[in-house]
């Protein structure tokens, strides 16, 4: 017996494809709401606009029978073909042109061709005549008239039949004339009606119903399609889940979107480490940490595919929060073309830097490394902005710099804040220095193809893509590739904090906490 069990990771992937679908279900909901309702009601109104129309039918039954005893399976066939043979010729222009005749028919042969239709059935042998008017005792009148002028229709053309036979078979002499008429009698077709036609309760067209129920039925397959297609063209990083599959790079933690501006130029793991976003930090502290256990020199270089993603950001607060932990940290400025560490620390200079540094061979690390106020943290600002950038962080100055930083100076993480990979050459040169890479990118915006080419070039550069960190995460519970260990410690350690040790509740949150609750709602709604 073969055996059918599933597998964890094909359950894995059952439960990814089944989150993605249902994302984009939920990220696109007004696709699914605009046009179910749009051609829902299109197809109401256009129905009900369209001429009401009463269906009228006239059933007649088929026999057919070569001896005159009990009819046999052979009578059977016969009748059933007959009954498709009666189906073309009652719809035939002979015949509706005999109907027009009778006196009682105010309709010419065009109006009937388009009010009739027929319908032949084989179990039993039976033919539908079937009238469509506007008005339902006339569709009903017309069909029973016309399925009357057919009986008589048929029985004439098979007598005119047999009088053809009777002058022919005189004609040549032949003996026993009354016998053969007899005999073409016994087999005349036997039409007759079953069941006569009735004004029908409810109109047949348009069916209003069932035609929006179609339209609505469209509009979700069309909305499913549009939602699909726009998920594609988008082509942003929604699925965090997926990353690992698809770039095969791990992730190493994920930030929501920041609540404000202010929130994202601050150290927030230093100002404020009880906010959510400390906590996000300590776990993307936690697996940094794992990742670059057993890595020599722990020189690690922090990037992004194009500027604005947010590295100086995180680095900035990861530097933080591992000084929290214990290590001594120290980040370097790198980006000489738009330095925004000093700025982040709120230094109130950026000279002497790393610019001067690599300049200036009388000057030593001691010279250029700044302490911004947190324990076990120091800064190599940038300095001035030099007219060639990857010139100098090529040198073997800078080489030496950075080693001298762990294996001189002792610090346990040496943290290269580099400039958009993508952009300039300055973040592949830094790369060729630095131990292994992590790649910063907006979860809002980075496109697919930016990530996957920021992957390969940091690859070319023969170093070891430790991971990536998904900054600027919608924090809505509308998205489906969002969610991770810690989803729902954002709000238990926001109300955790809320309460000093006493049990009240801290200052800050008292003013916060409606006007805050008010915005995240609004935020969330996004």
């Amino acid at each position: 017996m073969q055996n059918s069990n599933i597998t964890m990771p094909q359950l894995n992937d059952i439960n990814t494809t089944f989150r993605r679908y249902v994302g984009i279900f939920l990220n696109y909901w007004w696709v699914f709401l605009i046009l179910p309702a749009i051609l829902g009601i299109g197809t109401y109104f256009y129905s009900s606009s369209q001429d009401t129309m009463y269906e009228a039918t006239s059933t007649l039954l088929v026999e057919q029978r070569r001896t005159g005893g009990v009819a046999g399976v052979s009578d059977f066939t016969l009748s059933e073909d007959l009954a498709r043979m009666y189906m073309k010729q009652i719809l035939s222009t002979p015949f509706i042109s005999r109907v027009v005749e009778e006196p009682d028919v105010k309709y010419n042969v065009d109006e009937l061709k388009l009010m009739l239709t027929a319908d032949a059935h084989i179990n039993p042998p039976t033919l539908d005549v079937i009238i469509r008017n506007s008005d339902k005792t006339e569709a009903a009148d017309v069909a029973n008239k016309i399925a009357a002028t057919f009986i008589n229709y048929t029985v004439e053309l098979r007598l005119a039949e047999i009088a053809k036979i009777q002058t022919a078979a005189l004609s040549q002499g032949l003996p026993n004339v009354q016998e053969l008429v007899a005999s073409n009698f016994t087999t005349l077709d036997s039409l007759s009606l079953l069941e006569p036609a009735a004004p029908p309760k409810s109109p047949a067209f348009p069916r209003t119903k069932r035609n929006t129920a179609i339209g609505v039925m469209l509009g979700f397959l069309l909305a499913t399609f549009l939602s699909v297609l726009l998920s594609s063209i988008t082509s942003t990083i929604k699925d965090v889940e997926n990353i690992y599959n698809q770039f095969g790079v791990p992730t190493l933690g994920n930030i929501f979107r920041w609540g404000s501006q202010n929130d994202q130029n601050e150290v927030l793991t230093h100002t404020d480490p009880s906010s959510p976003y400390s906590e996000a930090f300590r776990h993307i502290r936690a697996n940094f940490q794992f990742a670059t256990a057993n890595k020599q020199p722990p020189l690690f270089l922090i990037t992004s595919p194009g500027p604005g993603e947010g590295k100086s950001t995180i680095i900035s607060n990861l530097g933080a929060s591992l000084a929290q932990n214990g290590k001594k940290v120290i980040i370097l400025d790198a980006d000489l073309r738009k330095p925004t560490i000093h700025r982040r620390f709120n230094l109130k200079k950026r000279e002497p830097g790393l610019s001067t540094f690599l300049s200036d061979k009388d000057l030593t690390p001691s010279e250029i490394i700044m302490n911004p106020g947190i324990p076990n943290l120091d800064i190599i600002p940038s300095g001035p902005v030099p007219p060639n950038p990857s010139e100098l962080l090529g040198t073997e100055r800078m080489k030496n710099l950075c080693n001298d930083l762990h294996s001189k100076l002792n610090y346990d993480y040496v943290l290269l804040d580099s400039p958009p990979i993508l952009v300039v050459a300055d973040g592949s040169v830094l790369a060729s220095i630095a131990t292994a890479g992590i790649l910063i990118v907006d979860g809002f915006s980075t496109k697919i193809g930016s990530l996957q080419s920021a992957v390969n070039t940091l690859n070319g550069t023969a170093i070891e893509t430790l991971g990536i960190i998904v900054n600027k995460l919608k924090n809505s519970r509308f998205s489906y590739g969002y969610r991770y260990p810690y989803y729902y410690n954002y709000y238990y350690y926001q109300s955790y904090y809320q309460y000093n040790e006493a049990g009240e509740k801290t200052e800050k949150q008292e003013k916060r906490s409606t006007k805050s609750t008010i915005k995240k709602l609004f935020r969330w709604s996004k």
